[in-house]
Protein backbone atom coordinates (compact mmCIF):
# COMPACT_ATOMS: atom_id res chain seq x y z
CA UNK A 1 0.00 0.00 0.00
CA UNK A 2 1.17 3.82 -0.48
CA UNK A 3 -0.05 7.04 -0.99
CA UNK A 4 0.77 9.03 -4.60
CA UNK A 5 0.73 12.44 -4.34
CA UNK A 6 -2.01 14.49 -6.54
CA UNK A 7 -1.14 14.63 -10.64
CA UNK A 8 1.27 11.67 -10.00
CA UNK A 9 1.53 8.70 -12.77
CA UNK A 10 0.40 5.34 -11.14
CA UNK A 11 1.27 3.35 -14.50
CA UNK A 12 2.55 4.92 -17.80
CA UNK A 13 0.79 3.84 -21.44
CA UNK A 14 3.21 1.48 -22.78
CA UNK A 15 4.74 0.56 -19.96
CA UNK A 16 5.38 -2.88 -19.37
CA UNK A 17 2.62 -5.22 -17.52
CA UNK A 18 3.88 -5.43 -13.51
CA UNK A 19 1.42 -4.62 -11.55
CA UNK A 20 -2.40 -4.75 -10.56
CA UNK A 21 -3.83 -1.90 -8.13
CA UNK A 22 -6.73 -1.29 -6.02
CA UNK A 23 -7.15 2.38 -5.69
CA UNK A 24 -7.82 2.84 -2.20
CA UNK A 25 -8.75 6.72 -1.71
CA UNK A 26 -8.73 9.44 -4.22
CA UNK A 27 -9.80 10.44 -7.62
CA UNK A 28 -7.64 9.41 -10.46
CA UNK A 29 -8.26 8.79 -14.40
CA UNK A 30 -7.31 6.67 -16.97
CA UNK A 31 -6.32 8.08 -20.14
CA UNK A 32 -4.50 7.18 -23.67
CA UNK A 33 -1.85 9.78 -24.90
CA UNK A 34 -2.05 9.83 -29.00
CA UNK A 35 0.97 10.03 -31.15
CA UNK A 36 0.12 13.77 -31.83
CA UNK A 37 0.49 14.15 -28.10
CA UNK A 38 -3.44 14.66 -27.32
CA UNK A 39 -4.67 13.32 -24.63
CA UNK A 40 -7.81 11.34 -23.83
CA UNK A 41 -9.44 10.62 -20.42
CA UNK A 42 -10.66 7.41 -20.48
CA UNK A 43 -12.88 7.17 -17.28
CA UNK A 44 -12.31 9.11 -13.58
CA UNK A 45 -11.78 6.38 -10.98
CA UNK A 46 -12.45 6.16 -7.36
CA UNK A 47 -12.10 3.99 -4.21
CA UNK A 48 -12.38 0.44 -5.28
CA UNK A 49 -11.34 0.56 -8.68
CA UNK A 50 -8.95 -1.92 -10.36
CA UNK A 51 -5.74 -0.15 -12.67
CA UNK A 52 -3.51 -2.28 -14.53
CA UNK A 53 -6.06 -5.11 -14.63
CA UNK A 54 -6.05 -6.89 -18.28
CA UNK A 55 -4.02 -8.96 -20.97
CA UNK A 56 -0.83 -8.50 -22.83
CA UNK A 57 2.87 -7.31 -21.93
CA UNK A 58 1.88 -3.92 -21.78
CA UNK A 59 -0.35 -0.92 -20.24
CA UNK A 60 -2.72 0.42 -23.21
CA UNK A 61 -3.50 3.61 -21.04
CA UNK A 62 -1.60 5.25 -18.21
CA UNK A 63 -3.12 5.99 -14.65
CA UNK A 64 -2.69 9.52 -13.28
CA UNK A 65 -3.88 11.37 -9.63
CA UNK A 66 -6.07 14.10 -9.47
CA UNK A 67 -5.88 14.11 -5.65
CA UNK A 68 -3.56 12.59 -3.11
CA UNK A 69 -4.45 8.68 -3.49
CA UNK A 70 -3.56 5.34 -1.89
CA UNK A 71 -3.15 2.55 -3.84
CA UNK A 72 -2.69 -1.10 -2.88
CA UNK A 73 -0.76 -3.11 -5.40
CA UNK A 74 0.45 -6.86 -6.11
CA UNK A 75 2.68 -8.11 -9.14
CA UNK A 76 0.78 -9.24 -11.55
CA UNK A 77 1.79 -12.71 -11.50
CA UNK A 78 0.72 -13.14 -7.91
CA UNK A 79 -3.06 -11.33 -8.67
CA UNK A 80 -3.69 -13.79 -11.19
CA UNK A 81 -2.71 -16.58 -9.17
CA UNK A 82 -5.05 -15.25 -5.95
CA UNK A 83 -7.83 -15.06 -8.54
CA UNK A 84 -7.17 -19.03 -9.50
CA UNK A 85 -7.19 -19.84 -5.69
CA UNK A 86 -10.00 -17.46 -4.12
CA UNK A 87 -13.16 -17.43 -6.74
CA UNK A 88 -15.11 -14.95 -4.70
CA UNK A 89 -12.66 -12.18 -5.35
CA UNK A 90 -12.41 -13.67 -8.98
CA UNK A 91 -16.29 -12.94 -9.21
CA UNK A 92 -15.82 -9.46 -7.57
CA UNK A 93 -13.17 -8.58 -10.23
CA UNK A 94 -15.37 -9.57 -12.85
CA UNK A 95 -18.16 -7.60 -11.71
CA UNK A 96 -16.12 -4.42 -11.03
CA UNK A 97 -14.91 -5.19 -14.36
CA UNK A 98 -18.07 -5.24 -15.86
CA UNK A 99 -19.64 -2.12 -14.27
CA UNK A 100 -16.28 -0.17 -16.20
CA UNK A 101 -17.02 -1.84 -19.51
CA UNK A 102 -21.27 -0.43 -18.75
CA UNK A 103 -19.40 3.15 -17.55
CA UNK A 104 -17.17 3.20 -20.69
CA UNK A 105 -20.72 2.19 -23.00
CA UNK A 106 -22.05 4.87 -21.62
CA UNK A 107 -18.98 7.24 -22.16
CA UNK A 108 -18.57 6.22 -25.73
CA UNK A 109 -22.62 7.10 -26.44
CA UNK A 110 -22.09 10.93 -24.65
CA UNK A 111 -18.95 10.85 -27.20
CA UNK A 112 -20.75 9.80 -30.26
CA UNK A 113 -24.29 11.23 -29.57
CA UNK A 114 -24.83 13.74 -27.45
CA UNK A 115 -24.43 17.74 -27.09
CA UNK A 116 -21.48 19.07 -25.62
CA UNK A 117 -24.09 20.96 -23.01
CA UNK A 118 -25.63 17.31 -22.67
CA UNK A 119 -22.15 15.22 -22.34
CA UNK A 120 -20.56 17.90 -19.65
CA UNK A 121 -24.08 17.21 -17.62
CA UNK A 122 -23.71 13.55 -17.97
CA UNK A 123 -20.18 13.44 -16.42
CA UNK A 124 -21.37 15.76 -13.86
CA UNK A 125 -24.11 13.42 -12.87
CA UNK A 126 -21.74 10.28 -13.23
CA UNK A 127 -18.87 12.11 -11.25
CA UNK A 128 -21.91 13.23 -8.38
CA UNK A 129 -23.29 9.17 -8.89
CA UNK A 130 -19.35 7.52 -8.74
CA UNK A 131 -18.01 10.07 -5.57
CA UNK A 132 -20.72 9.25 -3.54
CA UNK A 133 -21.98 13.05 -2.99
CA UNK A 134 -23.03 13.88 -0.25
CA UNK A 135 -26.94 14.47 -0.08
CA UNK A 136 -28.60 18.08 0.73
CA UNK A 137 -32.49 17.55 0.44
CA UNK A 138 -34.61 18.18 -2.63
CA UNK A 139 -32.07 16.66 -4.83
CA UNK A 140 -29.52 18.67 -4.31
CA UNK A 141 -26.02 17.45 -4.24
CA UNK A 142 -22.77 18.50 -3.39
CA UNK A 143 -18.99 16.96 -3.76
CA UNK A 144 -15.53 18.45 -3.93
CA UNK A 145 -14.66 18.30 -7.95
CA UNK A 146 -10.85 18.09 -7.70
CA UNK A 147 -10.95 18.01 -11.55
CA UNK A 148 -10.47 21.03 -14.11
CA UNK A 149 -11.74 22.21 -16.81
CA UNK A 150 -8.93 21.06 -19.06
CA UNK A 151 -9.58 17.55 -17.78
CA UNK A 152 -13.09 17.20 -18.61
CA UNK A 153 -12.48 19.04 -21.78
CA UNK A 154 -10.04 15.33 -22.17
CA UNK A 155 -12.74 13.18 -21.25
CA UNK A 156 -15.06 14.60 -23.55
CA UNK A 157 -13.19 15.80 -26.77
CA UNK A 158 -14.20 19.54 -25.89
CA UNK A 159 -11.81 22.55 -26.00
CA UNK A 160 -11.03 24.01 -22.25
CA UNK A 161 -12.62 27.11 -24.14
CA UNK A 162 -15.87 25.43 -24.78
CA UNK A 163 -16.33 23.74 -21.52
CA UNK A 164 -15.53 27.27 -19.45
CA UNK A 165 -18.69 28.64 -21.58
CA UNK A 166 -21.01 25.66 -20.81
CA UNK A 167 -20.07 25.14 -17.04
CA UNK A 168 -20.62 28.86 -16.93
CA UNK A 169 -24.29 28.47 -19.10
CA UNK A 170 -25.34 25.58 -16.35
CA UNK A 171 -24.32 27.88 -14.01
CA UNK A 172 -26.71 30.74 -14.94
CA UNK A 173 -29.26 28.49 -15.58
CA UNK A 174 -29.16 27.74 -12.38
CA UNK A 175 -28.02 24.16 -13.00
CA UNK A 176 -25.05 23.58 -11.37
CA UNK A 177 -23.27 25.88 -9.07
CA UNK A 178 -19.62 25.65 -8.20
CA UNK A 179 -17.56 27.59 -5.24
CA UNK A 180 -13.98 26.75 -4.25
CA UNK A 181 -13.59 23.18 -6.35
CA UNK A 182 -17.12 22.31 -4.82
CA UNK A 183 -20.15 21.66 -7.34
Amino acid sequence: VRTIDRNCSVIDQGQDREIVGVLLSGWAFRYQTLPDGKRQILDFIFAGSLVGFGSGTTYTYGVETVTSCTVATLPHGQFRRLLATCPSLAIQVVERVSDSEMCSHEHMTSLGRRSARERIAALIMELISRARCTDFGKRKYSIDLPVTQMMIGDALGLSNEHVCRLLGKLASDGVIEIKNHTL
